[in-house]
């Protein structure tokens, strides 16, 4: 079915219909860049508005596995239409959105054969993204081995130290009655060096 929605060209109200194959039309083409991991395919979604009211012109189209995204639209009229692609927020984790409003602006003529020839004369039609990973936290263990008497439950401390500075990571971590001993550390994994440090004993 025909699916029609309502938009302005200069001051008179004109009609634009959604895509059908039996009309000529023309395929608006947008990208979805993503960083901080691989896109996947339908995982984000764009909504073209009617410049002038904000109206929503048909439904949202989402991006394929490389990031393009179309949208099909079929004029009967000659002019020049003025319209916006939004991306749809949709909260998801991780994942900071583009709020921008792209312009999009479609010149429908008339050729020689009479034929209605429609063109985009705006810009590129580019929505970037970025995925921000949870931060990791790992668990270093170590052991404390006394000969002679058994050993005390916080009996000795243990400091975690940059390597490279010999600055101290965080604040000393004491045995359990067992000798065991675990310093919890957070990483960022967006990071790409490795963080090399070295504990030391404290002594009193």
């Amino acid at each position: 079915d025909l699916h029609s929605f309502p938009t302005r060209r200069s001051s008179d109200l004109q009609l634009v219909k959604m895509y059908n194959a039996k009309l000529p039309g023309i395929t608006v083409e947008g990208k979805k860049e993503l960083s901080g991991r691989a896109l996947q395919d339908g995982e984000f979604r764009f909504q073209l508005f009617e410049a002038v009211t904000d109206a929503k012109v048909g439904d949202a189209v989402s991006n394929d596995a490389q990031g393009k995204f179309t949208k099909n639209m079929t004029f009967n009229n000659e002019g020049t239409y003025e319209f916006y692609f939004a991306e749809v927020n949709e909260g998801k984790h991780g994942i900071t959105y583009d709020d921008n409003k792209v312009n999009v602006t479609i010149v429908v003529q008339k050729n020689l054969q009479g034929d209605f020839v429609a063109q985009v004369t705006s810009g590129p039609i580019v929505f970037r993204n970025k995925f921000t990973p949870d931060p990791v936290t790992v668990t270093i263990e170590g052991k404390k081995i006394l000969s002679g008497r058994d050993l005390q439950n916080g009996e000795f401390h243990f400091q975690l130290f940059e390597k490279s500075t010999d600055a101290k990571v965080g604040n000393a971590v004491s045995n359990d009655a067992q000798g065991k001993f675990t310093k919890d550390m957070t990483f960022d994994p967006s990071w790409r060096s490795e963080e090399r440090r070295v504990g030391k004993e404290c002594r009193s």
